[in-house]
Order: C-alpha cells, then sequence, then structure tokens
C-alpha cells in the first residue's frame, strides 16, 4: 500500500511540475518598453532602444509616448530584427503623444531585442523624469492582443552640471631657481576631469618686487595648444598685480582635461629678494552654460641664487674686515683691502651650484689668516 501510494505521489509531482512548466511557458511575458537611461550633463541627444519580447510570432504593435516638456523625438529607424521585413514604422503626434506603430511586413520571430531606434533631443533641466507607456498593442498572426502589460513607464535621469570648484589650477614648477637678467618660464596647469565644458578662467598674477613679466609675441601670456581660438586672453595692470582674463566671444571650449594651458615667463633685477613667491589668486573659472566657481590659489616659491651669493659676498667680506686690528702694518691693511675687493668684485657664474660659487669666495677669504700671521 506505500508503495502505490508513493508511484501515485511521484505521478502527481510530475503533473504538477509539467503543469507549473507550462503556465510559466503560457505566461511568458509579451512587453514593450525602453529601459530606463540618463542624459549627461552637456548630452543633448540620445540614441535608445525600443525592445520587444515575444515568445511567439508578432504582426503589429504600437504604442503611444507620453514624453516630459523638453524632450523629443528626433528620429525613429528600425532595428535588425526588423530590417529587410517590409515593415512600416510610423512616428506621429496624437493627442499631445508620440504614437509608434509598425505595420506590413513579415511577422517578427519569437525571441527578445531591439525592435527600433529612438534618437530623442532634450533640453531638460537636471532631474528625474518619466515616459508613459500607454495603448500597448502587441498582436499576434490572429490579431489577437498578447500584450503583457498595456502601460509602462521608463524613468529619465538628467544628470547636474558638475561642481565646477572641483577643478583645479598648478604649477609644473611648485619652485624655481633664478639669477638676475636671465628670463624662466613659469607653467601654469589645469586639472579639469570631469567639466568639460569650461569656455573662461580668470584671476589676478602677484610678482613679487624685482621681478616682471616678459612679454612676448602674444603678449604676456603664452597659449597652450589647450586653448584653441578664439580663445584670447585680456588683462589689466594695477598697482602690484596684473588682472587676467581668458574668454571668447563664441563660446569656444578649453581642449582636454589636464595639462598646461598657458606659461609666462619672468626675469629678475638687482631689487629681487633671496627668497619670494610668485602668486595667482582669486581664481575663477566658467562653463559654456554660464556655471562660475571660486578655484584655489597657486603659489611658487622663488629663490634668488644672485641675492643669495651677494648676501654670501658681503658677509665673508664683512669677516674679513673684522680681522683689521689697531696697529696693523701697511702691508696687513693692503692684504685686508685686496681680498675683501676681490670678494666684492665677484659676479655670480651660472656654469656653477650655488655652493660652488660660495666655494669660490671662501678661497679667497681662507688664505687671508695666514697671510696676516706672516706679516
Amino acid at each position: 500500500m506505500n508503495i502505490l501510494k508513493k508511484q501515485m505521489m511521484s505521478k502527481l509531482a510530475l503533473l504538477l511540475m509539467l503543469f507549473m512548466g507550462y503556465s510559466a511557458l503560457s505566461m511568458a511575458a509579451v512587453k514593450l518598453y525602453i529601459e530606463d537611461f540618463t542624459f549627461a550633463y552637456n548630452e543633448t541627444q540620445k540614441q535608445v532602444a525600443l525592445i520587444l519580447e515575444n515568445d511567439k510570432e508578432v504582426t503589429q504593435f504600437q504604442a503611444d509616448l507620453t514624453l516630459p516638456d523638453d524632450l523629443t523625438v528626433a528620429s525613429v529607424v528600425k532595428a535588425d530584427r526588423l530590417t529587410g521585413r517590409g515593415v512600416n514604422i510610423e512616428a506621429s503626434q496624437v493627442d499631445g503623444k508620440i504614437r509608434i506603430l509598425k505595420t506590413g511586413g513579415n511577422a517578427i520571430a519569437a525571441g527578445s531585442g531591439e525592435v527600433i531606434t529612438i534618437t530623442f533631443t532634450n533640453t531638460l533641466a537636471a532631474g528625474d523624469y518619466e515616459i508613459l507607456f500607454s495603448n500597448i498593442v502587441i498582436s499576434d498572426a490572429n490579431a489577437d492582443d498578447i500584450a503583457t502589460e498595456h502601460s509602462w513607464t521608463t524613468n529619465v535621469t538628467k544628470d547636474p552640471e558638475p561642481d565646477v570648484s572641483s577643478c583645479k589650477f598648478g604649477a609644473v614648477q611648485e619652485s624655481i631657481e633664478v639669477t638676475v637678467g636671465k628670463e624662466y618660464q613659469i607653467d601654469i596647469t589645469l586639472d579639469n576631469e570631469g567639466v568639460e565644458n569650461l569656455s573662461a578662467f580668470s584671476g589676478n598674477l602677484t610678482l613679487p618686487e624685482g621681478f616682471t613679466v616678459v612679454s612676448g609675441t602674444d603678449g604676456k601670456f603664452i597659449y597652450s595648444n589647450r586653448l584653441p581660438d578664439p580663445l584670447e586672453f585680456s588683462f589689466k595692470e594695477y598697482d602690484g598685480y596684473t588682472r587676467f582674463v581668458l574668454s571668447s566671444s563664441s563660446n569656444t571650449l578649453i581642449t582636454g582635461t589636464e595639462g598646461v594651458v598657458f606659461s609666462f615667463k619672468i626675469k629678475a633685477d638687482n631689487n629681487a629678494a633671496e627668497t619670494s613667491t610668485i602668486t595667482l589668486s582669486d581664481l575663477r573659472i566658467t562653463t559654456n552654460t554660464g556655471n562660475s566657481d571660486a578655484v584655489g590659489d597657486v603659489t611658487i616659491s622663488v629663490k634668488n641664487l644672485s641675492a643669495a651669493f651677494e648676501a654670501y659676498k658681503e658677509e665673508q667680506a664683512a669677516a674679513v674686515n673684522k680681522l683689521a686690528e689697531e696697529g696693523d702694518s701697511e702691508d696687513a691693511q693692503a692684504i685686508i683691502a685686496a681680498a675683501v675687493e676681490a670678494i666684492n668684485a665677484l659676479t655670480y657664474d651660472e656654469s656653477k651650484t650655488l655652493a660652488e660659487n660660495k666655494a669660490v669666495v671662501d678661497a679667497l677669504v681662507e688664505p687671508v689668516d695666514g697671510l696676516l700671521e706672516a706679516q
């Protein structure tokens, strides 16, 4: 008896599994939809797929699309599942909706995938929107509607414009050593990863006392290949700093997202201090949509080797002068005077390091003690 019960239960389980499989097959979704999609902040057009999922042949389908304001259909094109079938696709404006209708041609074989490519054009503000599918009808060869769902909502997102304050100016030369009278180039970089619609920037360039900008054929600033025409610098001189603005009348964009954007050359005179700082301040960046924000300052440390050398000469000459004593002979006085004169006559040799130039001074100072003792 137990064996008979087990056999009957096994048969029932098998029949239940077959029924469930048949039910799942018969209840398979037949859907027409667009997957959720997103527009980037600077993206005005986007191609999206109208997808048909069907477990049996489909002869016709249609749907009405209610679009949010500022989203329009630019074009509707048949995809590969419809190519060569003599299928007609219509996209018409009906009562404020876009009606997409497939008629004629051979049936669409069972399967899943894109049937139409729709190009949307948007002028949406940043935010979340919906495309409402309604009146969805999917017909088989018997003209029966086999659609599983007769309405559908697709979520559309428009990304906000990236935060301009994430951009960053910098300098290739964070510190620089100079000598009087020689020109040195400073290269200014801009890192704007993720913000690719920059069209202008401005700031103040402040040089320490004793430094000037050496103007070239294009003016104070040297354009990099990231600044295409007609981007152009304008600047105005104020007491102690130069105000500069890069802009164009046609919203031309700065190219790339990293690297040098402009350069300038400096030259020191005898008034330049031994150490000082070049500063780019009040920096501001603007996009072609008018979004503008302040970004951090840039500082470049400057060491004036000429001034450092002159300071060392003065120090050593003073030390030699202190060797003079009351009652020194004329020869001793002459030794001291000659050493000081020789030290003062030295100039910075750019072919040597600062340490090597100081060593030349030391070579004049070190013998003086011995010469004086000999007197």
